[in-house]
């Protein structure tokens, strides 16, 4: 069982409060998939504009994820997720959700050499998560930091502080703020470790709500 809800759904980011989206609406092999704000109020079928589908996905029996509005599989490729179009006998990875931590798990096919003996999966499993976007930021000799989004134009806070020592600021990512007003994040499927090594602000990040659409 994929832990999914049967019929079309929307994967909303709890870290982000953005959901999956199709990037630009594209439905050929290869448009990537991203984190961006949900584009439909309504969860009535019935009533949403159908241009708003490349934010709508579904589980088939294979638990291959699937887009509704270009009927295509998301992909893996060079570590990226990407639409690809159903094709006879290929393996795409699988997907699950699992309630208990909010995670969506992601199977990869199996080496050419394993599916010759029956294995169609890697034993290997990931989670999906997304790159946190920080504002940049600069930090002063005193220790204080300030998002150089508040910064007056044209330099002129720099200009009244020249005493100070300032250099950019580069948290590790698992420490990363997330508060850039930047709409779009980009996705990334990372190992799943011992959840005593992860950030609080990644286990968020790691974290879905399946919202499922209703039937006109």
């Amino acid at each position: 069982m994929s832990g999914f809800l049967i019929g079309d759904f929307i994967l909303l980011s709890l870290g982000s409060s953005r959901v999956l989206d199709v990037r630009k609406c594209r439905t050929v092999d290869g448009a990537d998939l991203i984190l961006y704000p949900c584009k439909e109020r309504s969860l009535d079928e019935g009533n949403r504009d159908g241009w708003n589908d490349n934010q709508v996905f579904f589980i088939d029996e294979q638990g291959s994820l699937i887009g509704k509005q270009s009927k295509s599989a998301v992909d893996i490729q060079d570590g990226q997720l990407v639409l690809d179009s159903l094709k006879p006998g290929k393996i795409y990875p699988k997907f699950s959700y699992v309630a208990d931590t909010r995670h969506i798990t992601v199977q990869l096919p199996a080496s050419s050499a394993s599916r010759e003996g029956g294995q169609l999966y890697d034993s290997k499993i990931y989670v999906l998560t997304y790159y946190p976007k920080p504002n940049p930021r600069v930090a002063f000799a005193d220790g204080s930091s300030l998002a150089t989004a508040l910064l007056p134009p044209y330099g002129s806070f720099v200009d009244h502080a020249a005493e100070e020592t300032i250099e950019q600021q580069t948290p590790q990512d698992g420490e990363a703020e997330d508060d850039s007003l930047d709409w779009i994040r980009i996705l990334k499927i990372s190992g799943i470790e011992s959840e005593d090594t992860v950030a609080d602000a990644e286990r968020l990040r790691r974290s879905w709500e399946v919202i499922p659409l209703r039937s006109a």
